[in-house]
């Protein structure tokens, strides 16, 4: 009997971590188990084999895509990057005009490439205001219709998260920290529907607040099909009508800066940054599941294959036919401080997420927040923050690669 068939027979908790494959076989399978075990619904194709990617020509190319200094901004920090239903990659990052904090003047920009990240756009301001923060964008592409959603945070010139007197005031009443939308139906050439949307999203004991950062997700299956997700501190935002209007799901507390996937069985999950208490303390990835459309969650659970300097990480599905794959990029440390994110590394799950037998390290200097897409000549593009001037300042690095080169030689583990 093989690996995967095993894994079946395992309890419900450790079956929701057994994820994609192919969404364009039809209507779900049914998988026999053993006596006493329930079918499970699978929305993955089937296969079996040795693959032979690794022996194909690996490519690798890196950029400054946001160079810290240039283009008006002191530093550039929480990229997001998308591709399009056309394939256009569209790069947001926030734009740091005078230091590299985290408060004061900040805009969120974006540049665009329609050659699979070789050649980009100049940069572009999608959203400034008045001196204030605009931060933490987070974005996600309707594969139905073409449409591309970016969520964003924003507070004004005189607040941040903490008091910093005399010239800013601490963020501690609702309203302080606001939520913005804003959508392109012309791979973000035009952005022309920007809306205040905090009433709809903001939680109302909410004061602080973080959106992503990074990207959304777009439901493949189920009941669900097609619904656009956006994850956020303590919640997930969503939308089933392509983006037009946006509600609210609260997830299990004591994370922040999240991701979120589909599994093989129509599951979400959600891969976390420990934010408080024993979460914290572990330095691994939190993990919670949710087996009714995000109605509610498993309780968290560190991934002990994924350490956690209390960083931002991004996470991809890249294929959903056989094998499945799912890449997941972070700063591979369990040291914390905005000094030690260094060891960025790239880890493949074919399991979808139960086990990463394969990674490499992609800057074993440097590294912090980061985010991936996939190109239309199949390859990860993906951008990761890199300090600059004695940890003063930010750049973010464009960073395109393929699974040939993550692999570096070695064959896929798979049968």
């Amino acid at each position: 009997m093989k690996a995967t068939h095993l894994l079946l027979l395992v309890p419900s908790l450790l079956i929701s971590l057994i994820f994609l494959q192919d969404h364009s076989t039809g209507p779900p399978a049914t998988i026999d188990t053993a006596d006493g075990w329930e079918r499970i619904p699978s929305y993955c194709a089937e296969g079996e084999g040795r693959t032979n990617i690794h022996t194909h020509r690996p490519q690798f190319k890196e950029m400054n895509l946001f160079k810290a200094g240039m283009e008006g901004y002191h530093s550039f920090r929480a990229p997001a990057i998308v591709s399009t239903k056309r394939g256009t990659l569209l790069a947001f990052a926030e734009g740091r005009k005078d230091s590299g904090k985290d408060y004061g003047d900040i805009d969120v920009v974006y540049k665009r490439s329609t050659s699979n990240g070789t050649s980009w756009s100049p940069l572009k301001v999608l959203f400034s205001k008045k001196g204030g923060t605009c931060s933490n964008p987070t974005a996600v592409a309707d594969m139905i219709n073409g449409r591309v959603c970016i969520i964003m945070s924003y507070n004004d010139a005189n607040h941040a998260q903490h008091a910093i007197p005399p010239e800013y005031e601490a963020i501690d009443e609702w309203g302080d920290r606001k939520v913005f939308l804003n959508w392109s139906d012309d791979d973000g050439l035009t952005w022309n529907n920007l809306q205040e949307v905090t009433k709809e999203l903001l939680p109302r004991n909410y004061t602080w607040d973080v959106i992503g950062p990074g990207a959304g997700i777009q439901l493949q299956y189920g009941p669900k099909a097609g619904r656009l997700i956006i994850p956020a501190l303590g919640r997930n935002l969503f939308s089933d009508n392509h983006g037009l209007s946006w509600q609210s799901q609260p997830i299990r507390s004591g994370t922040s800066e999240g991701t979120i996937m589909q599994l093989c069985n129509g599951d979400l999950l959600r891969n976390d940054r420990g934010a408080s208490g024993a979460f914290k303390a572990r330095r691994r990835r939190q993990i919670s599941m949710s087996s009714n459309n995000g109605n509610s969650w498993s309780f968290w659970r560190s991934s002990e294959d994924l350490l956690d300097p209390l960083c931002q990480a991004s996470l991809l599905r890249f294929n959903y036919s056989y094998p499945q794959r799912l890449i997941f990029l972070n700063p591979a440390t369990t040291l914390t401080g905005l000094p030690n994110r260094k060891k960025m590394t790239v880890k493949i799950s074919y399991d979808d997420g139960l086990t990463w037998p394969v990674e490499r390290l992609l800057d074993g200097n440097n590294g912090g927040y980061s985010s991936m897409a996939k190109t239309e000549d199949q390859q990860v593009a993906s951008l990761q923050e890199a300090r600059e001037n004695n940890n003063t300042a930010y750049t973010i690095k464009f960073r395109r690669f393929n699974l040939p080169w993550i692999l570096d030689g070695e064959p896929e583990p798979v049968e």
